[in-house]
């Protein structure tokens, strides 16, 4: 595909994306908010929201990885990109892993503590901290994918997926109106599975 063309089609595909997720997050959150409750729902966004702080190291990642791979594929260096890919992959995985348990050691101060959860939620809590912790690592983990993606600068693919990623957590939304169970806990987990659905679809491809 020529240059012009490319950067058109991939421009629209970021602003249809960013279109179409924004209206389906909109709705989605008031599915979420309807079935988790007040409660539960603010103990989600207060565990969610203190690890998605960390999401700005996981942006410096991408943009760094993408510059490396983007100059190297520009002197058409193939061993060079393989070699920047590799090593930027395992140190996404070892950095990732080091916060991931970092943070762990601090999940009962957290739960217990800091965060002030009511005690008969405190177990949700839990689990919901472990399952975004886990989230959290495999965000790091699809970085390099991502970012090499990019770098061949596909991005109505990420766009696709992006999008995929909105409808799944829109289904999930309405399919939790439907649960008797333990709602909180089952979104998460659940969340858990879109999140390692998007990993698989940078890393297939």
């Amino acid at each position: 595909m020529e240059t012009h063309k490319r950067v058109f089609f991939n421009t629209l595909a970021q602003y249809i994306k960013a279109i179409i997720n924004t209206c389906l997050s909109l709705y989605t959150v008031r599915l979420i908010l309807s079935a988790l409750g007040q409660s539960d729902y603010g103990i989600y966004s207060l565990i969610a929201g203190t690890i998605a702080m960390l999401g700005f190291v996981i942006n410096a990642l991408v943009i760094t990885t993408q510059r490396h791979l983007s100059y190297s594929q520009g002197g058409c260096d193939v061993s060079l990109q393989r070699k920047y890919f590799s090593n930027s992959l395992l140190l996404h995985i070892i950095v990732g892993i080091a916060i991931a348990l970092t943070l762990l050691l601090f999940q009962d101060y957290l739960c217990s503590v800091f965060f002030n959860i009511p005690a008969n939620r405190r177990y949700a809590a839990s689990i919901v901290y472990i399952v975004m912790l886990t989230i959290m690592t495999l965000s790091f983990l699809s970085s390099p994918f991502k970012a090499a993606i990019i770098a061949h600068e596909n991005i109505i693919y990420i766009s696709v997926i992006e999008v995929l990623d909105g409808v799944l957590k829109l289904l999930l939304a309405v399919a939790l109106l439907q649960l008797q169970t333990d709602k909180l806990v089952v979104y998460t987990i659940i969340l858990l599975f879109i999140y390692l659905f998007e990993l698989l679809s940078y890393a297939l491809y």
